[in-house]
């Protein structure tokens, strides 16, 4: 065996030439070839919940907001299977104002990476997320004499905004792979959901507006 460099003599039991420190021949391939087994591993991109924004805000707004929480459940669940994490796509969802940054941050700042140009930063996004959240939820706890201020809760439902706007990068990402835009028909059931939660929400909003 002779060391790669000054090719002197060496025994099998050297890792390093006693001359110069070069290594041995032998294992200068070994190396070689691993790391070129490294290079050519790659690790598939992470594609994120697909859904149009049309289809996004309809079902968000007809179902008093809980199929944001199912966006939230479908993405962290995603990000579970690719990162090999323990983390509860669930509870994430569920309690979705603690998390949302860190989900709009993993997929806003992917997007930028695959030449997306954001029109808003993920905190910015998650704080008028929290916000339209908050307000819309508290005010709809109490009841006031002035119908104005009675309507506020319906803010509560801008909070499909924000997400709209981080859909926007998911389908960016999903895009880069040649893909349309996947989930954009309503089955039987979404379209039932319309219908029936889109009278409700025009009997909610009537309800606040008429006089007692």
């Amino acid at each position: 065996m002779k060391c790669s460099q000054c090719s002197a003599e060496l025994p099998k039991h050297l890792e390093a030439c006693y001359k110069c420190g070069g290594k041995p021949e032998e294992k200068k391939k070994i190396n070689i070839s691993l790391d070129a087994g490294l290079e050519n591993e790659t690790i598939p991109d992470i594609k994120y919940f697909s859904v149009s924004i049309k289809k996004l805000i309809i079902l968000s707004i007809v179902s008093f907001g809980l199929y944001e929480f199912y966006w939230f459940y479908k993405n962290w669940k995603i990000v579970k299977d690719h990162e090999k994490s323990k983390i509860s796509p669930i509870g994430r969802g569920f309690f979705a104002i603690f998390y949302c940054n860190s989900l709009f941050k993993k997929i806003i700042v992917l997007a930028k990476e695959k030449g997306y140009i954001a029109k808003y930063s993920h905190s910015l996004l998650a704080i008028f997320y929290i916000l339209f959240l908050l307000i819309g939820n508290v005010v709809s706890e109490y009841e006031f004499q002035n119908v104005f201020i009675n309507s506020i809760w319906l803010i509560s439902y801008l909070s499909v905004l924000p997400l709209a706007e981080v859909q926007n990068s998911v389908n960016f990402i999903n895009s880069k792979d040649g893909s349309q835009v996947e989930n954009n028909k309503f089955s039987g059931w979404e379209i039932l959901l319309i219908v029936a939660g889109g009278l409700l929400l025009l009997l909610s909003i009537i309800g606040t507006f008429l006089p007692e």
